[in-house]
């Protein structure tokens, strides 16, 4: 990956996290972007990244759904 291509997907998982952040306002901004962190590292051998942003918000959006309605806390493993 070029570091071009690095900077894009750094930005496009920052989109994400924003989206998640105004989507789940109940959620502690800790915990999102834990969230997003833990999901976005499981694709760090993936050779195909094109869809990575999309594939990351859904897994994170999957599981912010499950985390219980409050301004504080952790996310589940």
């Amino acid at each position: 990956m070029t570091d071009a291509e690095e900077a894009e997907e750094a930005r496009a998982v920052v989109d994400v996290t924003e989206r998640l952040r105004r989507r789940f306002p109940t959620v502690a901004e800790d915990v999102i972007y834990q969230v997003v962190a833990d999901y976005h590292r499981e694709f760090d051998t993936s050779p195909i990244r094109d869809f990575v942003p999309i594939l990351v918000e859904r897994q994170a959006r999957d599981h912010l759904r499950r985390v219980p309605r409050q301004r504080t806390g952790s996310p589940e493993p």
